[in-house]
């Protein structure tokens, strides 16, 4: 009889009280146990759970709302960086248009003014052909009158020479 009280009340033979796994630390033989987990100390401990319980459901809905709004907010920036791409390429090409067009304008004034340039050029070579054979056709009359008069020679060089 002695060994089974003393079996029972060896520290190997101690037990847990059967609410440990909400938070109670009491620890003791299976008499003690038994008087402890009749009592009213646990109600706390069962009430703290309870309110763990309803602030982590509080918490999870409060991350299932956050994740919604999350991913709502994700998709709206999705989206307005997908628009303003889309304006952006439409603004690149009425800005590419515009400039192919000012080019195409430009390369037209340019062309104008080369040919009217050239035009000009050409004139002015004609004309000035025309100049330098009426200079050799006066140098040739000159040669000839002064062969033809050798008085107007003395006077023409006698005019040089002043």
């Amino acid at each position: 009889m002695e060994t089974d009280i003393h079996a029972q009340e060896c520290a190997p033979n101690l037990r847990r009280c059967k609410f440990s796994s909400i938070g109670c630390q009491y620890q003791g033989t299976q008499l003690d146990v038994e008087k402890h987990e009749s009592g009213n100390f646990h109600a706390d401990l069962v009430i703290k759970l309870f309110l763990n319980l309803q602030t982590e459901s509080n918490n999870a809905s409060m991350l299932a709302r956050l994740s919604f709004e999350l991913l709502s907010l994700k998709d709206d920036n999705a989206r307005r960086i997908s628009s303003a791409r889309g304006e952006c390429d439409l603004k690149k090409a009425a800005c590419n248009q515009d400039i192919n067009s000012q080019q195409s304008e430009c390369s037209i004034l340019m062309k104008a003014k080369l040919d009217k340039l050239e035009e000009t050029v050409k004139r002015q070579e004609i004309e000035l052909s025309s100049c330098k054979q009426h200079l050799t056709d006066l140098e040739l009359k000159q040669t000839k009158l002064m062969a033809e008069n050798p008085q107007l020679e003395h006077n023409y060089a006698t005019e040089q020479i002043k």
